[in-house]
């Protein structure tokens, strides 16, 4: 996803048979085996492959008109500002507020 990823959101633990891995939710790259979860998370963020940049300013999805798709199961929205697209939901408003209120995430 991210080419130059600071491994700076390891927020999946995936747990393996001899410990813990962490997994960065911004790129997907899956960190070595460490004993403990805060171990596992820092041996990812300060692996060979993380970009010693400081990380971009994530966009808030406000300043940029965002369009509501209709898809299968319900609705999404999508950022037109960064492309970001949130998840599906029933109706239309509250697809528009877990991309909005959660930019984090998505």
């Amino acid at each position: 996803m991210n080419g130059a990823c600071d491994h700076n959101y390891p927020g999946r633990l995936l747990i393996a048979d001899d410990g813990i891995r962490a997994r960065c939710t911004n790129c997907g790259t899956i960190g070595p085996v460490r004993r403990s979860a805060e171990e596992a998370r820092r041996a990812l963020r300060d692996s060979e492959g993380a970009n010693r940049s400081p990380p971009a300013s994530p966009c808030n999805h406000r300043g940029f008109s965002v369009a509501i798709e209709r898809v299968e199961g319900g609705h999404r929205a999508r950022c037109l500002g960064c492309g970001a697209v949130g998840p599906v939901r029933d109706r239309p408003e509250t697809a528009w507020n877990a991309l909005v209120f959660r930019p984090g995430r998505y």
